[in-house]
């Protein structure tokens, strides 16, 4: 056997479970090639005929897909299947694929192949329809792709879905700033709008400098170097893109030299426009024209090394990481955009080596505005579950993403009858099920559960009401078959997990609204005991044994609202930590209940987010200050990265490891305003 390297670094991906609240992570898994020879499916394109576009319904579709195999072996026994759904619906319909193209195939390598379906539209209503084609080998999806068919939909529907910047975000005062925005049409193809309509595309760009956060005094082109005034004009023979349904992009260009250093909004807007009647044109949804984002601009020689690996379109609020079909991972945020919450799907390599310069998938179709997000979770069994402001829960199945990030399979459910917000959420970790508790902004606790079909697809989810306390609920925790809640009356709560609907008992009441809460199992006297920990909005932290009696040394009184409670236990020593509206991680020995010395942010600003490193003990706090400090397991400081904005979302980890399996470095993955970064800490910093 050949002898590996010493020194080496290899990397283990923590598999965790996220929330906006609270990370854990958990197991670690290899993955090594040995180089045997395989075969590799994948679909190479999507063709619909006669069009892509009918003007009413009645003909048939034919489907082709050109299948291809890019492996180094024969691919033998797998089959094509087709489905169709229409925009905003999950329901996905059988599609018939001829037999012959279709079923019980093989191929040989580097060899292409073509399957053939057909689609009877006389039934269908007007619209746009997604087509679905999936390869499956033992009965599982090797790789899947889709395309979109538009029927009698009579007006175009042009919106921005991307604003990024060269150099990226912090950029140096002087430089030539390159502003890009990606602009899709999902409404009718521009060529079909002649000859009656000779359409142009303008797109304005825009920029000010911010006083507050996400205001400024008047928007100004002055500068922009292509264009009129700001504005690139597109004629409808520029517009190839928009009528295939492909991305159209347009770049600007800035010259900094005279901006003042400090934060600007940039905004572009898109609007068609009918050249042979000089009217704006008619689209699906007037209302979603504009895209705006943050870039903050240094002064020269100023940018410091923790610059962002992407700049997104809105600050980022919630961030997962999974592993879609083919082994393809998958990176997700929750981004909000100015009053519209917008979830995006970037494969890892986009993130890493083009820096999200491509267009990312978003919701299909995307969320009204107005509508935010309240809470965010995602869960062991590659769930992911947005909480929205309108009483409905997204579901989004990380495991299923198409290709990557072709498609993202999301279910959405109305949790709250009433639009009350759902204001937190925890799954059940155990038993194997996909199930997730919900708390209201109304006081009502509700189970959710996500079955799964044949094609482990999920499903439409089904709801119950567990109970109703009628005061909102901040805090739900789901720990060794009980759940615990807490109300912003104070008042605590526990039932058994399985017992739905069911009867709570209130076992604590705490001096004002519980924020936070953490549970856990702790050493005392060589036996592990259950200890609950509650954080206040008046900055108490209420110790509590299982059956919610108040601990000895308990409450402590930290002076600020509690942001988010945290354990971890090391060396057999289990630690909580506490973190503040004030800047602060208060650091509590569990078995003593005893405080230790806090560690303190430099403006004192809110501490928004907690991530604990399991095994070393490493902990990262997100600030409100545009700052990541990493502290180690005493709370001490060991490291600080500046960001673009403040630090809200929870934080993905990933350990490094050498080939004897010893930790190495800590990668953290985390968004500050609107951009997204990757931070190696080593290991050596944690001692």
């Amino acid at each position: 056997m050949r002898s590996v390297p010493r020194g080496r670094t290899y990397r283990v991906i923590l598999v965790s479970l996220f929330s906006a609240v609270i990370g854990l992570a958990g197991g670690a898994g290899w993955n090594i090639s040995f180089g045997q020879a395989s075969a590799n499916l994948g679909i190479q394109v999507i063709e619909l005929l006669p069009s892509s576009y009918l003007k009413e319904p009645g003909e048939n579709v034919t489907v082709q897909a050109t299948i291809i195999n890019n492996g180094s072996a024969d691919a033998q026994g797998f089959s094509v299947r087709m489905k169709y759904r229409a925009e905003g619906s999950q329901d996905l319909q059988d599609l018939f694929c001829l037999p012959a193209s279709c079923n019980n195939l093989s191929l040989s390598a580097g060899k292409t192949t073509v399957a053939f379906g057909t689609l009877d539209t006389r039934a269908l209503s007007s619209g746009r329809y997604l087509i679905l084609v999936e390869i499956i080998q033992n009965s599982v999806v090797q790789s899947s792709q889709e395309t979109s068919l538009l029927i009698g939909v009579d007006r175009p529907e042009f919106h921005p879905t991307s604003l990024t910047f060269s150099p990226p975000s912090p950029a140096p005062k002087g430089s030539l700033l390159t502003v890009r925005v990606q602009i899709e049409n999902t409404g009718k193809p521009v060529s079909l709008l002649l000859p009656n309509i000779l359409p142009t595309l303008e797109v304005k760009f825009e920029y000010c400098q911010e006083i507050t956060e996400g205001a400024c005094v008047e928007f100004s082109s002055q500068g922009f170097q292509d264009g009129t005034g700001g504005t690139i004009r597109r004629t409808s023979a520029e517009l190839g893109a928009l009528s295939t349904g492909q991305p159209l992009q347009v770049t600007n260009r800035l010259d900094t030299t005279n901006l003042p250093t400090g934060t600007y909004l940039f905004r572009v807007g898109v609007r068609g426009v009918d050249n042979l009647s000089g009217n704006e044109l008619d689209e699906l949804d007037n209302g979603n024209n504009e895209i705006i984002t943050h870039l903050r601009i240094d002064p020269p020689g100023g940018v410091g090394p923790n610059r962002p690996i992407c700049q997104l379109s809105g600050s980022v609020n919630a961030l997962a990481k999974g592993v879609g079909r083919s082994t393809v991972k998958v990176v997700y945020l929750g981004i909000d955009e100015v009053g519209r919450f917008d979830l995006k799907a970037f494969t890892e390599d986009d993130v890493e080596k083009s820096g999200c310069q491509v267009v990312p998938k978003s919701l299909d179709p995307p969320l009204a505005s107005g509508i935010s997000m309240r809470s965010f979770l995602f869960d062991q069994f590659q769930l992911l579950y947005v909480g929205l402001s309108n009483g409905e829960l997204l579901v989004v199945d990380l495991k299923n993403t198409l290709n990557g990030v072709d498609a993202l399979v999301s279910r959405k459910v109305r949790v709250s009858g009433t639009s009350q917000p759902l204001m937190s959420l925890s799954v059940r970790p155990e038993g194997g099920s996909e199930q997730v508790f919900i708390g209201t902004g109304d006081g009502r606790l509700y189970r959710v559960s996500v079955p799964r079909d044949s094609s482990s697809r999920i499903q439409s989810p089904s709801v119950q009401l567990c109970a109703n306390v009628s005061r909102a609920i901040n805090v739900v925790r789901d720990f060794q078959g009980n759940i615990y809640f807490g109300a912003d009356n104070g008042a605590l709560y526990r039932m058994s997990d399985v017992a739905c609907p069911g009867t709570p008992s209130q076992i604590f009441t705490a001096p004002s609204a519980v924020t936070t809460l953490d549970v856990d199992r702790v050493l005392s006297f060589d036996t592990t005991v259950l200890r609950i920990y509650v954080g206040t909005k008046n900055g108490t932290v209420h110790a509590l044994a299982d059956t919610g009696r108040e601990l000895p040394k308990s409450p402590m009184a930290f002076g600020a609202e509690i942001k988010q409670l945290q354990s971890n236990k090391l060396d057999q020593q289990s630690t909580a930590y506490a973190a503040t509206g004030d800047g602060k991680v208060w650091c509590i020995d569990m078995q003593t209940t005893t405080v230790k010395p806090s560690f303190e942010s430099d403006s004192k600003q809110a501490i928004n987010t907690l991530a604990i490193d399991k095994e070393t003990g490493l902990v990262f706090a997100g600030s409100a200050d545009n700052n990541l400090y990493v502290l180690n397991a005493a709370c001490q400081r060991r490291d600080k990265r500046s960001t673009l904005g403040p630090i809200k979302a929870n934080m993905v980890l990933e350990v490094l490891k050498d080939f004897f399996g010893s930790p190495t470095e800590i990668r953290a993955l985390y968004g500050g305003g609107n951009g997204l970064y990757s931070t190696p800490i080593p290991i050596s910093t944690a001692d």
